[in-house]
């Protein structure tokens, strides 16, 4: 017969193991992937932001005027603290003076993890509409033009997981007046992200011609 050790605890004195599954929730599951999406996402914005200034600086090196967004800052917001009115900073990082620069764009809302939208006056002509702009830009000088909503924009949707996005363009030309440039511009904005604007993940925007 086996000996039982005196200080051996029997077996209705052994603890019982935790349940682990009472701590694993599917809310606890969704929070954790939610994290790790986030964290995937903002990596690639930072990698596609570095690409696109690498290019960026690359023509910059010509000698020619190069105009690109450096900067957006919310100016105004609703009750509910959305950006509604922006200053949107384009610098000439080239080596001559850009002639008659004009700049469009507005604030645009969409779903999240839809393609980030464009501007429609960008991609319909080939020139800014009177008022855009038309003035003269030295080398590293800026302009900082100041945007609201595009028409039919419910902003009051970003709160329930739509994204906020600034997109629009810059054009202009050289000192010759011999060839148009352009530049294009797109941020985005969440409420739980980063409360500065963040460029957008598709690789092709924010580019330079």
């Amino acid at each position: 017969m086996a000996e039982t050790r005196p200080d051996q605890p029997s077996s209705d004195q052994k603890r019982e193991s935790p349940d682990y599954a009472e701590y694993i929730t599917f809310e606890r599951v969704i929070s954790t992937l939610n994290l790790l999406v986030l964290a995937v996402t903002m990596g690639g914005v930072f990698w596609y932001a570095g690409e696109a200034r690498k290019q960026n600086m690359l023509i910059a090196t010509e000698n020619r005027p190069v105009i690109y967004g450096n900067g957006v800052s919310a100016l105004e917001r609703t009750p509910d603290g959305i950006p509604n009115k922006v200053k949107v900073k384009f610098r000439n990082f080239g080596k001559s003076t850009a002639m008659s620069v004009g700049a469009i764009g507005h604030i645009f809302v969409a779903d999240a993890g839809q393609p980030a939208p464009f501007e429609p006056i960008c991609i319909e002509i080939a020139r800014l509409p009177k008022g855009a702009g038309g003035t003269a830009v030295a080398p590293d000088a800026f302009i900082e033009p100041e945007w609201g909503p595009a028409a039919g924009q419910d902003l009051s949707t970003v709160n329930n997981g739509e994204v906020l996005y600034v997109t629009g363009c810059v054009r202009y030309s050289g000192v010759d007046r011999q060839q148009t440039y352009f530049s294009d511009l797109c941020v985005m904005w969440a409420p739980k992200a980063p409360q500065d604007f963040q460029p957008c993940h598709e690789p092709e925007r924010n580019h330079v011609e």
